[in-house]
């Protein structure tokens, strides 16, 4: 039994493949902004959680220089928990990993990767993890790095106890802040990226649309010409001749049609 092809014509095989070509250089032209604008909205949320974090660390180091305030809740992370958040993913802790205080419970995946990436580089204040809740919606992790610093040596000395006394420069804690996805992009970001897709839809439509002109007039017009020739030539008409002038390798295909014909 012979195969049956779906037989489809030069023209519309040259309309898909350059479509598909155009898609794809315009998908292409767009996938740098998209990144980049990613990358905007985590260091705009890099500024923010520096700040936050740092007034989070000042406000513990008021805290605990002074014995009686030791217990005292945190104003900062309350005031930040309290902001507007409707997946009640928003809030500050503090995670003690040295000395009498700490913390017993396992570290979860992103805190202990903070860690690792503290412990790993020294200058590191503030690490950025992106992730997901329990219910899968977008969330930032923002761990800012507490470290042993002279100011800190001048309590931790030998008058305390030996769980007290830390290495110069040694993490001891991290302040530990959730940002919700879209509260961290920001409207600015969704709403640029809205501007990309409307831009890339509208280039794909003026560039389709200009390539149909510009295909039909400049290629399958002469080509469809030069069929027509030679169907009547198949027909017996030894009469017609080819008038194509478009001064490129169609026109000379059309002239060498006509020598055959003589």
């Amino acid at each position: 039994m012979a195969k049956r092809f779906i037989r489809i014509s030069l023209a519309t095989k040259f309309r898909l493949l350059m479509g598909a070509a155009l898609l794809a250089v315009i998908a292409a032209a767009l996938v740098l902004p998209w990144y980049f604008m990613e990358m905007l909205a985590q260091q705009n949320l890099q500024v923010s959680a520096d700040e936050l974090t740092h007034l989070r660390l000042e406000e513990f180091s008021v805290q605990h220089s002074d014995p009686a305030r030791r217990g005292e809740s945190s104003i900062v992370a309350d005031f930040y928990a309290n902001g507007e958040d409707p997946y009640g993913q928003r809030k500050m802790l503090l995670h003690i990993l040295e000395g009498p205080g700490k913390q017993q419970e396992p570290l979860d995946t992103s805190t202990g990767r903070a860690r690792k990436a503290f412990e790993k580089n020294q200058q590191l204040d503030v690490s950025v993890i992106k992730t997901t809740d329990d219910e899968g919606r977008s969330l930032f992790r923002c761990f800012r790095a507490v470290r042993m610093d002279a100011s800190c040596t001048k309590c931790h000395d030998e008058t305390l106890g030996e769980e007290f006394r830390f290495a110069p420069g040694q993490l001891v804690a991290m302040v530990d802040l959730s940002m919700p996805g879209p509260l961290a992009s920001g409207m600015h970001v969704f709403w640029t990226r809205v501007a990309f897709l409307a831009g890339g839809v509208l280039a794909a439509i003026l560039a389709f649309v200009l390539f149909i002109l510009l295909s039909r007039w400049l290629v399958l017009r002469p080509i469809r010409q030069l069929s027509e020739v030679a169907d009547k030539v198949a027909d017996g008409d030894l009469t017609v001749r080819s008038s194509i002038e478009t001064g490129d390798e169609l026109q000379h295909l059309g002239e060498s049609f006509n020598e055959m014909l003589e």
